[in-house]
C-alpha cells in the first residue's frame, strides 16, 4: 500500500500503467484495489462534513426548543461529534491547504474523523440510556454514556496508534508506504486497546 499525495503544480504519481503520452493523473492512493485521490477524500469528506453538521443543527433545535424555562448543556456525546468534525475540517480541508507536509496524513485525519463521528452516534445513543430499558435520567452524562466515550477514546488512540506504526511518512516526497512490519504494529495495538 503506497499513499502519493502531490500538491497542484507539484507532478504527478509514476505509475506502470501510464504511457508516457497519458495526461497527469491527480495523485493518488494505491488501495490495492484501485485509486483513491485527493478529490475523492475531499468529495467524501465533504458530503460526511455537511450532512454532520445538519445532523447537529437538528439536535441543537430540537434541544432548544424542548428546553425552554430548562438548563440545557451539550453532552459528552455531542463534545465527541465536534471534536470530530473539527479533525474532518480541520485536518482534511485547512492543514492540507496550508502546508504540503500535511498530505500523507490526509488518511490518517479522515479515518480519526469516521471513528469519532461513528463514535458519537454510539455516545448519543448511551445519552439517552437506549442500551437498557427504563426510564431516562436527565443528566449530562450518563454511567453509559461515560463508558461509551471511554470506549471512543481508546478506539481513536489504537487508531492513530496502528496507523503511526504501519506508515512510514517521507517529508521529501510527500508519499507514506506501509511497513512491512506493520502486521505485528496492529496486533500490538489492538492487545491494548
Amino acid at each position: 500500500v503506497c499513499l502519493s499525495v502531490w500538491p497542484a503544480g507539484r507532478g504527478m504519481q509514476a505509475s506502470p500503467a501510464m504511457s508516457s503520452s497519458a495526461p497527469a493523473r491527480p495523485a493518488a492512493v494505491d488501495l490495492q484495489a484501485g485509486l483513491l485521490t485527493l478529490g475523492d477524500l475531499w468529495s467524501a469528506s465533504g458530503v460526511i462534513l455537511g450532512l454532520s453538521i445538519v445532523g447537529v443543527g437538528f439536535r441543537v433545535a430540537r434541544e432548544t426548543s424542548s428546553a425552554v424555562g430548562r438548563y440545557t448543556w451539550l453532552p459528552p456525546a455531542e463534545i465527541i461529534n465536534l471534536i470530530g468534525l473539527v479533525v474532518l475540517a480541520g485536518g482534511v480541508f485547512v492543514l492540507p491547504t496550508l502546508t504540503p507536509q500535511a498530505l500523507p496524513y490526509l488518511p490518517l485525519f479522515f479515518g480519526l474523523a469516521i471513528v469519532l463521528l461513528i463514535g458519537s452516534a454510539f455516545a448519543l445513543y448511551a445519552h439517552y440510556e437506549m442500551y437498557t430499558p427504563g426510564t431516562r435520567k436527565s443528566s449530562w452524562c450518563t454511567l453509559q454514556e461515560a463508558t461509551v466515550c471511554l470506549i471512543v477514546l481508546v478506539w481513536c488512540v489504537a487508531y492513530v496508534a496502528t496507523w503511526l506504526a504501519t506508515h512510514s511518512v517521507d517529508a521529501a516526497t510527500l508519499t507514506t508506504t506501509s511497513r512491512a512490519d506493520s502486521g505485528r504494529a496492529v496486533g500490538i495495538a489492538v492487545a491494548l486497546a
